[in-house]
């Protein structure tokens, strides 16, 4: 038997926009939590998220292939701010999402082929997980918090992940790590989607308090390269 730890993070991806003059539509959003803000304002929209696992688990090797069983934690934040400035002032709406994932899971890991110090080798593994999701909407016209709206729910989840990797031994226990996987979480809250499930957060004055039906269906999906520094004992 092996033990392994693991931990993976990807501290924050980007995105933004800018519009000028804009219609309904223009941002690709539902406009009822955004009332306060006239459309007509110049508007610009950010979009980041953030992903952090980290897992434990005991492997056991069966010839060229390593079966393995752990536990695993992930949390996933999400924040979406939509602004505008004009005859108000400064307008802004921000939806922001957080989900914490605990459970178990499964996995296999391949030797596909060795050539002296250099290995080639894939691996795939997925887990079943409890989601405590939260969610806030908020939307602010300068100092005055118009309307916040909050909701916390508990869902099941999947995480999985699969990749290739190459290994090349440094010393008997020590090997680098170079690779490419891709990683899925189905069930959880993204904040894009919270912007149709918020009501509207203008009507009732400063510190409204606005419902929110938390959206947890949906998923995150992200690949790319990888390199890591094993220790092997």
């Amino acid at each position: 038997l092996e033990l392994e730890a693991r931990y993976l993070w990807i501290d924050d991806w980007n995105a933004g926009v800018y519009v000028v003059n804009p219609v309904p539509g223009d941002l690709q959003l539902l406009s009822n939590p955004l009332s306060a803000g006239a459309f007509t304002d110049d508007m610009s929209s950010t979009y980041s998220s953030r992903l952090r696992t980290a897992e434990v688990n005991l492997k056991q090797r069966s010839g060229d292939v390593t079966w393995l069983i752990g536990f695993r934690w992930g949390e996933i934040d999400e924040d979406m701010q939509i602004n505008s400035v004009g005859t108000a002032g400064q307008v802004i709406s921000d939806f922001d999402t957080r989900n914490d994932l605990f459970g178990g899971q499964i996995g296999a890991e391949a030797l596909l082929g060795k050539w002296g110090k250099f290995e080639l080798g894939g691996f795939a593994k997925t887990g079943i997980y409890g989601n405590t999701a939260k969610g806030v909407s908020r939307l602010q016209v300068g100092p005055n918090v118009l309307g916040t709206a909050r909701d916390k729910r508990t869902e099941p989840a999947i995480m999985s992940e699969a990749g290739l990797e190459t290994v090349f031994w440094l010393t008997q226990s020590v090997n680098l790590r170079l690779g490419y996987q891709g990683f899925i979480a189905h069930g959880i809250a993204v904040a894009a989607e919270q912007v149709k499930k918020t009501g509207n957060l203008n009507p009732g004055g400063t510190n409204n308090n606005v419902w929110l039906g938390l959206d947890t269906s949906s998923f995150l999906f992200t690949h790319g390269g990888t390199g890591a520094l094993e220790i092997v004992w």
